[in-house]
């Protein structure tokens, strides 16, 4: 069963597993789904992270991401794992 896991504290994130477990587990998906699901959740998290984006406060309040985001999005989701984390750390 994969987990996505916060590097800081070593521990899965909750919301990511609650809904691995909650939603797409029992619908039968296979654990290879469920790694490509959990993969891009984690481009998400760290383009969040490179960006200075709160993801959490973002959706409490209903906010979506501005179109700006998105297009930045789809260009971070395009590199490699490797020159993500390195953009992350320019």
């Amino acid at each position: 069963m994969p987990f996505l896991i916060t590097k800081a504290i070593g521990l899965p994130l909750q919301a990511a597993t609650y809904w691995i477990l909650s939603k797409r587990r029992p619908s039968g998906s296979q654990p290879n789904t469920l790694h490509n699901d959990l993969r891009a959740l984690m481009y998400l998290h760290l383009w969040a992270d490179a960006r200075g984006v709160d993801l959490q406060d973002r959706f409490e309040s209903g906010a979506l991401l501005t179109l700006t985001e998105v297009t930045d999005l789809d260009t971070f989701c395009g590199k490699y794992l490797a020159d993500a984390i390195g953009n992350m750390q320019d």
